[in-house]
Parts: structure tokens; sequence; C-alpha cells
């Protein structure tokens, strides 16, 4: 089209007409560049976009597999504590025979005054027969059942006017030393 405008056989009707397309087609071949430039520079962009998003996606990836093998060791090893406390525990029962738990043992309160005072009141031949009869078998003995029936022999010794031996400590302090010999 550039080459028939130096023509002279056309009219400049029509060389106008032929210079407007020529306008049109170099106005339609900037837009068409401008919008392939347009569409290279949002491919690119996005790409950058993608390839951003995969390494913060593979990033991520990577954090949850670590964090899923730590909470699977910790679980791991929680069982494992569990399984040793366990055993501490049993071994610790079986080696003192106590339970695991904390035990309190009270005496039951024993006014031994009152027992005393019902002892005296009693005859002998029934204090005798409570003190000769046998306990049942795997019977439990508390502090205060042994209290009673040492107050009941002491009561039967007493009314027998038998004199009870003394206690250790008395006997130290009535034992005087011999006097020594010495040689020359």
């Amino acid at each position: 089209l550039q080459g028939s405008l130096d023509d002279a056989m056309l009219s400049d009707d029509m060389k106008a007409k032929i210079r407007n397309l020529i306008e049109r087609a170099k106005d339609t071949l900037l837009f068409k560049q401008s919008k392939e430039q347009q569409s290279k520079r949002r491919i690119e962009e996005n790409t950058t976009q993608l390839m951003q998003m995969h390494q913060q996606l593979f990033r991520t990836m990577q954090q949850h597999e670590t964090l899923k093998q730590q909470f699977e060791q910790r679980q791991k090893q929680l069982t494992i504590n569990t399984a040793f406390n366990a055993r501490v525990r049993a071994i610790t029962y079986s080696l003192n025979g106590v339970p695991m738990h904390k035990i309190k043992i009270i005496d039951p309160p024993l006014d031994m005054k009152a027992y005393r005072k019902t002892l005296s009141y009693k005859s002998s031949a029934s204090l005798i027969k409570k003190v000769k009869t046998k306990p049942a078998k795997k019977q439990v003995v508390n502090a205060a059942d042994l209290r009673q029936s040492t107050a009941t022999i002491s009561e039967i010794l007493k009314r027998a006017k038998v004199k009870t031996p003394p206690s250790k400590a008395k006997q130290q302090q009535d034992h005087k030393p011999k006097e020594s010999i010495s040689f020359p």
C-alpha cells in the first residue's frame, strides 16, 4: 500500500483512503503488540507468583512433615515414659510391700482410764478367759487391741499380786557397777 501511494494514477481521495488504511493497520499492529506485551508480562508475573506459591507450599509441607514426625516421636516417648513409670511403681510396690499411694495409719482413740475402770468391774475368770482364747486366723490386729490386751494382762497380774518386771530403763538405773579390783 505504501508503494501505491507514489503512483500518479490514483486520485487524492484514494491516496487518503490508503493512508487512512495504513494508519489503521499500524494502530492495530501497535495495539496487538501492546496486548501481546501485556499478556507476556501477566504470564511472567503469574509464573513468578506461581513459583513463589509452589516454594511456599513446599516449605509448608516440609514444616508439616517435621512437626508430624516430632509429634509422633513425642507420642512414642510419652508411651515409653508411661510404661517405664508403671514398671517403676510396680517395682517399688513389690520391693517395699507398700502400695503406690501414701497411707496414713491412725490409731483409733482409746481411753485407757475408762478401759481400766471397766476391767476392775469384770471377774478374774472372765479376764483370764479373754486372754487365753486364741484369736481367729488372719485376724488384723491394731494398736488399740494390743493396748487393751496389755491392760487386761496387767490387771490379771495385779489381782494375783504378781509384780511385773521393771522396764529396761529402770533396770539400768538400778544396776550399779561393781568395784574394780586392781592388781599390783
